[in-house]
């Protein structure tokens, strides 16, 4: 032994070595040298401290080499020491057994040696005294060498009796039970981790009563000796057999109700899930520990939140039932449904909850048929199709919105109401109903009636709702409401009918442009006879020109409508004119489907066109002429001007006219226009009969020169050069004369050509016709205005003569000879009047208007002085007015007529006012005046004048034809407002200057 180094201050050692210090066992730490490194305090206190190599320090402790030996081949052959026992020097300097074990440190630290003292037996018998269960010291041989004395109270044996003398095997009832320990005890031997250290047994007592013990058994280190406690169990054991039964029934019931059991420990937290609760989400039983946040991890999310609060509430007291449904994640990751009723079934002191009981139901199918249910209910309820539903006794327990709205009804009104309500047609109600009793389905068109009374036409099904076993529960009607299908159907028959019967035709194709369908009109438009001579067929064969009809069948696909004329072609060749109009017809979603066409035949329409526009083009050409004839002042200036205007007109070359003479033997060439280089012209034609003149000149057939190449021209050897037409003059008394065209680049004269210039003919003669006339009518116009000029001055002188010669008489004569005289006056001036009346109708007619300020007043005066007999009175007026020469006559015609009806005795007013840019003159006499229904008539020429006196009725017409001439206007009235007898009045306006 080397002398003990001074002890190291708590600072310098190691922590890992401090603690090696509060252990009581011997603890050596040996180097890989094999020399002491450290000891603990425990072998401190009783041997110092140790040093120097192994063989010493064991020597220190009191062992033998042989120890130290043993403990060093542990050491460089095994990693752990397993303990035994061996013997060292004690505290009190004798000897006792140690347990010695061993274990190497981490790498470069050596090995720790641990030496734990064997207690002796007094030691022993104090320590099991006290453990407060039965125990017994059990040597190798099983007997029993030590037991305290609750073990002598579960056996019924004293300690005497027991000690040294009984075995652990007397006190075990069955025999397989002391087989299984006895190998217990040998496996504890050989391998003590493998041997169970926990079991329970039947243990029989004096008395021979049977207990149920829980035993703890472990070997003693560093013996052969075995320790064991046991706890008597039996009652325990009882009660939870009698729980287990009771949760077997339970299980069983659960089992049979496919639910699960939940008991849940408020105050420790533990929940028990049966076997049911894991299995029914895909678990093994016991495959989780069912605590209350394992279970809300399972929990949807979605329902989590609802979950927590409601076992919230029921830990908290705030409610002590919950039934609640929720999803939970299963074993697989799908979620199924759960259906958990809880209960607070125990209570503390203070009302809290201590124990939550209950089910845990799988609803998954039920969820799923609910939802295929609601699926169903929702499919049915929105269904578009009116779903009823009715009873054994045919009465309606259910409709949906579009029964209801089908046949008018609300839902509270129809439920109860038996199904016969609902048919419009009581005899096909009963055959329908028993049809579809007897054959349990029926399908068809019925008529219904809805609340209103009106008819509803159906496409209705019925089928019957029977159970599991087939019993019948009621029925089932689907109806669908095909009123505006069998309207369309009719409307659609109608139209089809109408389109086969329709004298238009009509057709429609594919989108190839292939016929389909056809009408009988088409049939006979293109001349056959049959649907099958026509489709099949592609539209383009049937049109004179193939390309333009396929051009038209692309723009009617790419456009969607097509309107034209086209030509046809018919069965036999012949040609047609049509007006086409096509549409693309697309379906509800706008996708083409077909073509459509109707065609009518325009070939009359096209004729007729063609002859309107040949007679307008006639018409035109003729008002041309017309008007150029008008414009003439002569036959020579016209016959040259239609002559061109027909050249221009007709898009001729040139022509010429010829004008038979008076003789009518000779034709005299007029005018020529544009005739071709080379053509023979004759100034005269001696003799209008010789041919080929006389088939124009005197039968007045037209001829026409562009065809017969053998011809001549008259006096000509050779033949024709330029081709040609002669045309009649044809006017009311004869043939006049003709017409001669020569057409442009040698073309042929068409019909509309011949028709044409025929007319042209006849227009040219009666427009020279009516030139003669009116060269007639201008002179005997003008010689009888040279008759009229004589005839009215040498009467006016005579007249004036004769008035000189009758003055004279009447102031000479007395009493009847000269009242004779004045009426001899009265009817010179008569005829005096007539003439200037006359006279001044001619003016008028004749003379252009052009006005210019004349003075009024003078005027006025000078016809005054003509009346000297008569009693006037006017003021005078300083106003000029519009005028012409011919105002006086206005005022002779006035006063005359005032004097021939009122007689020498009667007094004339003549009255001259400011109107505006007016000026009013009214002319008032004391005569008989004028009847109202005559106020408007006394304008008219020779019409009645005032009373029964009768005139030639032109001066009042002549007085208002001036008026207006000069822009006024004029009127009869009362001179004393509403007394016609008491006097005329004749007011007018002039144009002030």
């Amino acid at each position: 032994m080397t002398p003990i180094k001074p002890r190291e201050t708590p600072d310098e050692v190691p922590l890992e070595l401090r603690l090696l210090d509060g252990i009581d066992d011997w603890l050596l730490l040996i180097g890989r040298d094999h020399n002491v490194i450290r000891v603990n305090s425990a072998i401190r206190r009783i041997h110092g401290a140790l040093e120097g190599d192994l063989d010493q320090a064991v020597c220190a402790l009191g062992g033998s080499r042989g120890l130290a030996g043993r403990i060093r081949t542990a050491l460089d052959d095994e990693d752990e020491i397993p303990g035994f026992e061996c013997r060292l020097q004690g505290p009190g300097g004798g000897e006792r057994r140690y347990i010695c074990s061993g274990w190497r440190m981490p790498p470069g630290e050596g090995w720790l040696l641990r030496f734990r003292e064997i207690p002796v037996a007094g030691d022993y018998e104090a320590v099991v005294e006290h453990t407060g269960t039965a125990t017994i010291l059990i040597e190798d041989d099983g007997t029993i060498s030590l037991a305290n004395t609750e073990f002598e109270r579960l056996s019924g044996y004293s300690r005497r009796e027991i000690v040294g003398v009984k075995r652990l095997t007397d006190f075990i009832a069955s025999e397989d039970e002391c087989r299984q320990i006895r190998e217990y005890h040998i496996l504890r031997r050989s391998n003590p981790a493998a041997a169970p250290k926990n079991y329970s047994f039947s243990f029989i007592d004096r008395a021979e009563n049977v207990h149920i013990v829980e035993a703890t058994i472990g070997m003693m280190p560093g013996t052969a000796r075995a320790v064991m406690s046991l706890i008597n169990v039996t009652g325990r054991r009882r009660a939870e057999q009698a729980l287990q039964e009771s949760e077997e029934r339970l299980n069983l019931a659960f089992l049979a109700a496919n639910d699960g059991l939940i008991d849940w420990d408020v105050r420790t937290g533990k929940i028990f899930y049966s076997p049911r609760s894991f299995t029914m989400l895909g678990y093994e039983p016991g495959a989780f520990v069912p605590t209350y946040p394992m279970i809300l991890t399972l929990v949807h999310p979605e329902d989590r939140d609802r979950v927590g609060e409601a076992l919230a509430d029921l830990t908290s007291g705030r409610r002590d039932r919950c039934d609640m449904e929720f999803r939970v994640r299963s074993a697989s990751g799908d979620f199924v449904y759960v259906l958990d009723r809880l209960q607070v079934v125990s209570h503390g002191a203070g009302g809290e909850p201590l124990r939550i009981v209950g089910t845990h139901s799988d609803i998954t199918e039920r969820k799923e048929a609910e939802r295929e249910l609601r699926i169903k209910d929702m499919a049915i309820a929105s269904s578009l199709d009116a779903i009823s539903l009715t009873d054994l006794e045919e009465r309606i327990t259910y409709a949906n919105r579009a029964f209801l709205t089908m046949h008018g009804w609300d839902r509270e009104e129809i439920i109860g109401q038996p199904a016969s309500v609902l048919w419009a047609d009581p005899e096909e109600a009963k055959r329908v109903i028993a049809e579809f009793l007897r054959d349990g389905t029926w399908s068809g068109e019925v008529a219904g009636r809805r609340r209103d009374g009106s008819t509803v036409h159906m496409q209705l099904a019925l089928s019957t709702i029977t159970d599991e076993a087939g019993a019948r529960l009621g029925s089932m009607g689907s109806g669908i409401d095909i009123t505006r299908r069998k309207q369309a159907e009719r409307e659609l028959l109608i139209r089809n009918m109408a389109i086969a019967s329709s004298l238009t035709a009509f057709a429609i194709t594919d989108l190839d442009g292939r016929l389909t369908y056809a009408n009988q009109a088409f049939f006979s438009l293109w001349g056959y006879t049959s649907a099958a001579e026509v489709v099949g067929r592609r539209v383009t064969g049937f049109w004179q020109d193939e390309g333009e009809a396929e051009d038209a069948v692309r723009m009617l696909l790419e456009t969607g409508r097509y309107t034209g004329e086209r030509v046809g072609r018919r069965r036999d060749g012949a040609k047609f004119y049509a007006m086409f109009s096509g549409n693309l017809v697309r379906d509800e979603a706008g996708a083409p489907i077909c073509l459509a066409a109707s065609l009518t035949d325009i070939t009359d329409l096209k004729r007729a066109e063609a002859e309107i526009q040949a007679h307008n083009r006639e018409l035109s050409v003729l008002n041309q002429i017309i008007g150029v004839s008008t414009s003439a002042t002569g036959i020579d200036e016209a016959l040259g001007d239609m002559l061109a205007a027909t050249i221009a007109l007709l898009d001729l070359r040139g022509g010429g006219v010829y004008l038979v003479e008076a003789d009518r033997q000779r034709a005299r060439l007029i005018c020529t226009r544009g005739l071709p280089d080379g053509f023979p012209l004759q100034t005269c034609i001696p003799d209008i009969t010789a041919p080929p003149y006389a088939d124009v000149l005197v039968a007045g057939e037209p001829f026409f020169f562009d065809d017969p190449t053998h011809l001549r021209y008259p006096g000509e050897e050779r033949e024709m050069l330029h081709p040609y037409a002669s045309i009649p003059i044809v006017a009311s008394r004869g043939i006049i004369g003709s017409l001669n065209v020569v057409p442009r680049d040698r073309r042929r004269f068409t019909d509309a050509d011949r028709s044409l210039l025929l007319a042209i003919g006849k227009e040219v003669g009666s427009s020279l016709e009516c030139i003669l006339l009116i060269r007639q009518l201008e002179s005997a116009e003008r010689e009888a205005n040279l008759y009229l000029d004589i005839l009215s001055h040498d009467i006016r002188n005579a007249e004036n003569i004769s008035s000189l010669y009758i003055d004279i008489l009447i102031d000479m004569l007395e009493g009847d000879a000269k009242d004779h005289a004045q009426k001899i006056r009265s009817s010179i001036r008569k005829s005096i009047e007539i003439l200037r009346n006359v006279s001044t109708i001619r003016r008028i007619h004749h003379e252009s208007v052009t006005l210019a300020p004349v003075d009024l007043d003078e005027v006025i005066r000078d016809e005054i002085g003509v009346f000297s007999e008569i009693n006037f009175n006017y003021e005078g007026t300083d106003h000029a007015v519009m005028a012409d020469p011919l105002l006086p006559e206005v005022f002779t015609n006035l006063i005359g007529n005032a004097v021939k009806f009122g007689g020498s005795a009667v007094e004339i007013t003549i009255r001259v006012e400011e109107s505006g840019n007016d000026v009013l003159i009214s002319v008032e006499d004391t005569g008989p005046g004028i009847s109202d229904e005559m106020k408007d008539t006394v304008f008219m020429r020779f019409g009645k004048n005032r009373i029964q006196k009768s005139g030639q009725g032109l001066g009042l017409s002549i007085v208002r034809m001036l008026v207006e001439r000069y822009g006024g206007t004029i009127r009869s009235d009362d001179r004393v407002s509403g007394c016609p007898g008491c006097g005329a009045a004749f007011r007018f306006t002039l144009k002030r200057a």
